[in-house]
């Protein structure tokens, strides 16, 4: 069985789309949306993930799809994964950490991929 190649991004790429995806994340209706579910789960943040993530990932899916991935949870990682190969970037790390405060709340902000 053949594994399948990770998708990456050019760093200009990486910091387009992490900035759309932060944009739709921190619209006003979309951060109202995000901010009820996790109440629902009062205070449990495993509750929270399940119900936000969901959420965001449909929120960002027309970023996953214009970039080339799918638009779904293993879609996000690697979305996710992408970027963070341009962690030591100032712009992505900005972006990174708004994308973890709506799809992760409450964790830590992963540490960057060090440079190869």
């Amino acid at each position: 069985m053949a594994s399948a190649v990770p998708r990456t991004l050019s760093l200009d790429d990486a910091r387009s789309a992490a900035g759309e995806a932060a944009s739709l994340l921190n619209a006003p209706a979309n951060v109202e949306r995000l901010t009820a579910l996790r109440s629902q789960a009062g205070g449990n943040l495993m509750q929270a993930m399940a119900l936000a993530v969901p959420a965001a990932l449909e929120i960002v899916s027309p970023v996953l799809a214009k970039h080339g991935f799918e638009s779904n949870q293993p879609g996000l990682m690697s979305f996710l994964f992408a970027i963070n190969m341009h962690g030591q970037d100032p712009v992505i790390q900005q972006h990174r950490a708004q994308l973890m405060a709506q799809f992760m709340p409450g964790m830590p902000v992963p540490m960057a991929v060090p440079p190869q």
